[in-house]
C-alpha cells in the first residue's frame, strides 16, 4: 500500500475513501492517512493567511497610496472583493481564531510587502480591525 501512495496518490487517496466507506479499517495506510489530514489543515490555513496579506495590501494601497489610487482605486477593490470571496470560502472558525492570534505577524509581513511595492511605509500597527479585513466591514 506504501508503493501505491509513492507511486500515484490520487489512486492511493481514493482507495483509503472506499476502505472507509467499506470500513475496512485495519487495511487502511494510517501512517501515511494521517500525515495528510495534518497536511490538509496546514494547507487551509497557509491559503487563508495567503488572502488576508493580500486583502490587508489592497487596503493599505487605497487608504495610503494616493499617487496611484486615481489610477488603481477599482482594480484595488475588484481585487479586495475576489480575494475575500476566496477567503470566505477556506475559511472555518478555528483558522479565524488561528489568524487573530497570528494578527501582528501578519499584518507586519503584509506592511513590509507594501513598502517593497510602493517605496512607502506603512504604519507600524495594523490600522484595520481584524474583523474589518475578514468581513469587508470598511
Amino acid at each position: 500500500m506504501n508503493n501505491l501512495y509513492d507511486i500515484d496518490f490520487n489512486l492511493w487517496s481514493k482507495k483509503q475513501a472506499q476502505l472507509l466507506r467499506d470500513g475496512k479499517f485495519k487495511e487502511l495506510d494510517l501512517e501515511h492517512l494521517i500525515e495528510e489530514i495534518e497536511e490538509l489543515g496546514k494547507s487551509e490555513y497557509k491559503t487563508c493567511r495567503s488572502y488576508t496579506i493580500l486583502i490587508i495590501i489592497h487596503l493599505l494601497c487605497l487608504r495610503y497610496w494616493d499617487e496611484e489610487k486615481q489610477y488603481n482605486e477599482k482594480h484595488w477593490n475588484r481585487e479586495l472583493y475576489n480575494f475575500r470571496l476566496l477567503l470566505k470560502k477556506n475559511l472555518s472558525t478555528s483558522i479565524q481564531n488561528k489568524l487573530m492570534e497570528n494578527w501582528v505577524k501578519i499584518y507586519q509581513e503584509a506592511a513590509q510587502d507594501f513598502n517593497k511595492k510602493t517605496g512607502l511605509i506603512a504604519p507600524q500597527d495594523c490600522p484595520f480591525l481584524v474583523e474589518d479585513v475578514l468581513e469587508d466591514n470598511i
